[in-house]
Parts: structure tokens; C-alpha cells; sequence
């Protein structure tokens, strides 16, 4: 009889262990073995009888992925959590069970744009074990993909990292910052509209990205679109925050190029002020926070150069010799774009624009003005305040006897 009951009870160790939610248990630890210990119940000969056991089973070196409870029956303790199945893979951000570019996409989108976290945020998002998620994770996954680099979350990079001694020698040590140091005064006055600040670096190894945030005080101004330089074309731009900061990113998806080493301009800040009733003081405007990462997925040590100088002596603004429309800028655009128009003399400028039949879409200047270079911010955007469609449209300025006309597209 007591072989009988040993029986039963055995029986109902095994189903418990293979069939607990219909699905086979998974779990994570800290060390090799773990213990646990349930109340199972189980009928014998028609009676219903209760036994506590104690459950030990090793994980092997790598641990299974972490997920929701499978049982109320089990208690965690000592950081373990009990699973039915695995609930993510290191370097599946999106969750979609694979590991490809649409995970670039999505780490690229948190990162600068303001979009959803990987769940859980560090165990599939820290693809390089380094304990922070930023840009070299994304260049770390670009390598994996596309240039046979190590797996996620490996542990282990392409190249030996850098020592201590490098990373604070001048050697390894980069640099970034404003490359215009100082701007005068008479730049502030012509911030109706916008002005462009370069942000420059100088580097020993060749760059594969590069991260920055930009603090800058709302009340005075307004960052616009970023844009590349000369030196970082063939790369893509990213760009997001919030008011106050905002966050830059420079990768190629790709994994194609790079920056050479060196140094020179790296992007172009767009900087605009934001109303009348509001200031111009640039000086808020500082980089907070510089990532330049390698091909290797490292991480170099970076220097960050003082914050923007503004002298407060009057500058002489000077007077164009002539009359002029230029070309908006970017064209093709979606949907912000600039246009600039010079005025060798003070009078009334109207600068509208118009749709492809000739309806007027939006009035940027009706004013009089002084003489001097101007740069007008648009934003894609109607009288009314809507977004404009995708098409081909028309801008021209009058300004005092002299008219001229240019085209634009919007692609979106």
C-alpha cells in the first residue's frame, strides 16, 4: 500500500513538472542551481492529500529569459522568476522574435525620437553588456547584421578595448564643440529667423556615431532640424527631445561609411527665435552630453569645449550690394525648410507662398524692413495652421520694385 501511495505521489511530481500551465517551466538565476519548494496536491484512491517537496535543477552558464509568473504555486525568492515561456531575446527590441534592421529602426527611435522602450529595457536593449543603452548599442547591432560582428549580448567585442591609460591620454582623448567660438552681437540682432552654429570635433579613430544632447532655454530660442556637414555626408540624421533639449544622433544604418579620423565640422545647428515678445540669447545653448563611437562599438573618451561665447560688442552688420532670392533650403523638404533673400536697402517686403494653380498658401513677410541678409523659417504649414500636401510649390518676394519667383517641393 505505501509502494502504492509513493507511486501516486511520484506520478504527481512528474505531471506537475511536465504539464504545471500546459507548458514547460523556464528560469533564470544568479548562480548554476536553484531550489524551490511547492505544495502539490494529488488524489490517492479517491482521496485528496497534500505533500511538500523541494525541486532542484541546474540552469547551465547562461540563463533562461525572464517572463511572467507561470504558477501561483511557486514563490520567487533570492531573484529568481519563474516562466511558461521565454518573453524576449537579446537584441529583439521590437519583441517580433527575430533580429534584424527593424530592430536598428527601434533602438534608433527610442534613443532620439521619443519612442517605446525594449521590455525589458536592459536586457534586450544592452546588446554590448556594457550596462548603458545609447549609440554604440546601435552600432554594435549594425555590426552583427551587416559586417559579422559578435552576437547580442556576447559580451565581447570585434577588438581588444581600450586601456584605461589610452582612453586618458591625449592621444585617445576627442574633443567637441562649437567650431564658431564667439558670435557677435550683431548676429543676435538678425535672429528673426534663424542662424546656423557648426559643431565641430576632432578625433583619433575613425567614427561609425555620434550622440549629442543640446540644451538650450525655450523662453530665448528654438533648435531646428540639424543638418550634416560636408564630412558626414552618406550618413542619417536623427534627431527628437523635449522642450529645452535636443537629442542628435548620427549613424549609418548601413553600416557603409564612416567619419575619418580627424577633425572638422560635424553638423549644422539650426537656430531660430521664437516670437517677438520673446529674447535672443544664444548663450543658454550648450552641448550637454557627446558620444563618439567607433567602428568597434567602443566608446571614446570625449572632451566637451566651453559652452557658446557671445561678445557684447556691436558688430557692423553688412549691406548687400544687390537684391536677391535664394533657393530654399533643404529642397525637396518635409515638412521645415529655409529660404533667404538680401535687401541692399530699407523697404516693404512681402514674401508669400503658392500652391501650384497660384493660390496663396501662406504669407511668411509682410513688413518693411531694413537692409540686410534675412532667412525665414517655414514649417510646411497654411495660413490656418494645417499641414500642406505633398506637391510642388511656388515662393516669391516683393520687396520695394524688386520681384522674383523660385520653386519647391514637399515630399513627404
Amino acid at each position: 500500500m505505501k509502494k502504492i501511495k509513493l507511486t501516486l505521489v511520484l506520478a504527481c511530481f512528474l505531471i506537475f513538472g511536465l504539464l504545471a500551465n500546459g507548458q514547460k517551466l523556464w528560469a533564470k538565476s544568479k548562480s548554476s542551481t536553484f531550489e524551490m519548494t511547492s505544495d502539490v496536491l494529488c488524489g490517492t484512491g479517491g482521496k485528496s492529500q497534500s505533500t511538500t517537496f523541494a525541486l532542484k535543477v541546474s540552469v547551465g552558464a547562461q540563463a533562461s529569459p525572464i517572463g511572467k509568473q507561470s504558477s501561483t504555486n511557486f514563490q520567487a525568492s533570492g531573484g529568481w522568476v519563474y516562466t511558461s515561456e521565454p518573453s524576449f531575446m537579446c537584441g529583439d527590441l521590437n519583441g517580433d522574435g527575430v533580429i534584424n534592421s527593424a530592430d536598428v529602426v527601434y533602438l534608433i527611435n527610442y534613443l532620439f525620437k521619443g519612442g517605446p522602450p525594449p521590455v525589458p529595457v536592459e536586457a534586450a536593449g544592452d546588446v554590448n553588456s556594457d550596462g548603458v543603452i545609447n549609440s554604440a548599442d546601435v552600432v554594435y547591432l549594425i555590426n552583427y547584421l551587416f559586417k559579422g560582428g559578435p552576437a547580442p549580448c556576447e559580451g565581447k567585442d570585434a577588438s581588444p578595448a581600450l586601456s584605461p591609460t589610452q582612453l586618458n591620454s591625449h592621444l585617445w582623448r576627442s574633443q567637441i564643440g562649437f567650431s564658431q567660438a564667439e558670435l557677435q552681437e550683431g548676429e543676435l540682432g538678425r535672429l528673426d529667423d534663424c542662424l546656423e552654429i557648426p559643431i565641430w570635433g576632432k578625433f583619433q579613430l575613425d567614427l561609425a556615431a555620434v550622440e549629442l544632447e543640446i540644451e538650450y532655454d525655450p523662453q530665448e530660442v528654438t533648435l531646428l532640424e540639424p543638418k550634416l556637414t560636408s564630412l558626414t555626408q552618406g550618413f542619417s540624421i536623427f534627431f527628437g527631445g523635449e522642450e529645452g533639449l535636443q537629442k542628435i544622433g548620427i549613424i549609418d544604418p548601413t553600416g557603409k561609411n564612416l567619419i575619418p579620423a580627424g577633425e572638422g565640422e560635424l553638423l549644422i545647428l539650426s537656430v531660430g527665435s521664437i516670437g517677438k515678445a520673446k529674447g535672443k540669447d544664444l548663450t543658454s545653448i550648450q552641448i550637454k552630453k557627446a558620444i563618439l563611437v567607433n567602428r568597434e562599438a567602443k566608446m571614446l573618451s570625449v572632451e566637451i569645449s566651453p559652452n557658446l561665447q557671445v561678445e557684447t560688442e556691436n558688430a557692423a552688420v553688412e549691406i548687400p550690394n544687390h537684391f536677391s532670392l535664394s533657393q530654399n533650403h533643404p529642397n525637396p523638404f518635409n515638412p521645415e525648410t529655409m529660404i533667404k533673400y538680401a535687401l541692399p536697402q530699407d523697404c516693404h517686403v512681402k514674401l508669400v507662398i503658392y500652391n501650384i494653380v497660384g493660390q496663396k498658401v501662406k504669407t511668411l513677410v509682410d513688413e518693411y524692413q531694413t537692409a540686410g541678409s534675412n532667412t525665414i523659417h517655414w514649417n510646411g504649414r497654411d495660413d490656418q495652421g494645417e499641414e500642406i500636401a505633398t506637391g510642388v510649390y511656388f515662393y516669391k518676394i516683393q520687396a520695394g520694385d524688386f520681384s522674383q519667383s523660385r520653386k519647391m517641393v514637399l515630399v513627404k
